[in-house]
């Protein structure tokens, strides 16, 4: 349920691992919890770029940097490797029974207008609970657990970060860097005030879903796959990404529904 004008422009290819991390879980079981960690928090820079292989081509001088213990001249050397890297992020598919067009892991297109609307931090999202679409203002800084909305829908909508997906889509086409500038610092306050499960707020209660947790993670592959040469992105945006993709990995393996069958 779009609340926004988006053109679906290209299929981002994807590998097994994106079958893991993307495949459907059949029903959106809500679990409310009271720990709120959010994911900048869960995951230490040290974490991170203990998960990288040193061995990986191209990266002697990145393993010598974390092999002198020097983190930051590591990770600017990790952004580096992504900025000039051929090969795409995100693998070829290679898992059977997943097809193109069964791929949430797809890039769309925002229009001009909407892209608009989308900087000024103007939402227009489903409200399932009456059947109508709701336009909110966020306001400047988006603080991404309230809710404006009597639905906590309408907050889940805007949490899956499509819009971010969006606007990496016309990003593509127009090189906006206020486009990109506006997908990295919102990943980065999104990491800053979110756990990594979370949906939606319920009565004031965190709600958490395996099911938005997916959809993000495949929002923002592709996103990140077409910003990460950017020049306005900071090495603190670049991080977010990062501990985003880790902490949804870690939190999707833990569901059912994501084993590989027998």
């Amino acid at each position: 349920m779009d609340g926004g004008d988006r053109e679906e422009v290209s299929a981002v290819p994807r590998g097994a691992v994106i079958y893991l991390l993307s495949c459907v879980v059949s029903t959106m079981v809500f679990a409310q919890t009271p720990a709120v960690v959010p994911v900048d928090q869960e995951i230490s820079l040290a974490d991170v770029l203990r998960l990288v292989d040193p061995q990986y081509p191209g990266l002697q001088d990145f393993a010598a940097a974390m092999a002198a213990n020097d983190l930051p001249r590591a990770q600017q050397l990790l952004i580096q490797h992504f900025a000039v890297r051929t090969k795409p992020v995100i693998p070829p598919a290679t898992a059977p029974g997943v097809s193109e067009d069964m791929s949430i892991c797809r890039l769309t297109k925002a229009s001009p207008a909407q892209a608009e609307a989308w900087l000024k931090h103007v939402f227009t999202e489903s409200n399932n609970d009456v059947g109508k679409m709701e336009t909110f203002d966020l306001g400047l800084d988006i603080q991404w657990m309230r809710n404006p909305s009597q639905a906590p829908s309408w907050l889940a909508y805007v949490n899956q970060l499509r819009h971010l997906n969006s606007l990496a889509g016309l990003y593509q086409e127009t090189k906006d860097e206020r486009l990109a500038t506006e997908i990295g610092k919102s990943v980065l306050t999104w990491s800053r005030q979110c756990p990594c499960g979370y949906a939606t707020t319920d009565n004031e209660q965190v709600v958490k879903s395996a099911m938005e947790v997916r959809n993000r993670l495949c929002n923002l592959l592709v996103t990140y796959e077409v910003v990460r040469k950017s020049p306005v992105l900071t090495p603190e945006m670049h991080l977010a990404f990062w501990k985003v993709f880790i902490a949804s990995a870690r939190e999707l393996m833990t569901y059912e529904a994501c084993l590989t069958p027998d």
